[in-house]
């Protein structure tokens, strides 16, 4: 479907938070397999495009997602499960920062309604705490 996103970025727990917002489209790919979702907005006050896929892998039995975007060179990939109970699916990983280098994250999407679902990403700060870097709030399109 079609979604509009707002979204805020922290680079430190400190740091201010930058807010950015866009589009998202979702289709079903690979017969059905997978969500691929293309993204279009700003960040950084900067042009940005991204894309997910996000689909469910029966031989290793967890989901699997990837994403990758205009800001940097790298592929971010993520594997995690999925809380029927909490709506709630948590992946972690490891990505190449473009600013910090080689981190680890945990991505916590959450399925609020039919209509809105929020994405929050964490990473270690520099004192090796997690903290939360990026949270995200899509609104289905209406029409």
């Amino acid at each position: 479907g079609s979604w509009e996103y707002t979204s805020k970025h922290w680079m430190s727990p400190e740091s201010p938070a930058e807010e950015s917002s866009g589009t998202a489209e979702g289709q079903w790919i690979m017969d059905g397999r997978f969500v691929e979702q293309t993204f279009q907005g700003t960040w950084m006050e900067q042009p940005f495009s991204g894309k997910q896929t996000t689909g469910y892998d029966n031989a290793g039995k967890e989901y699997v997602s990837t994403w990758f975007d205009n800001m940097g060179t790298g592929m971010m990939i993520a594997t995690g499960s999925y809380d029927s109970t909490t709506k709630t699916l948590t992946q972690t990983g490891n990505f190449n920062c473009p600013f910090k280098g080689n981190m680890s994250m945990r991505w916590v999407t959450t399925f609020v309604d039919e209509s809105t679902y929020t994405f929050e990403m964490y990473s270690p700060d520099e004192n090796g705490q997690e903290f939360k870097g990026m949270e995200i709030v899509y609104k289905k399109k209406q029409g």
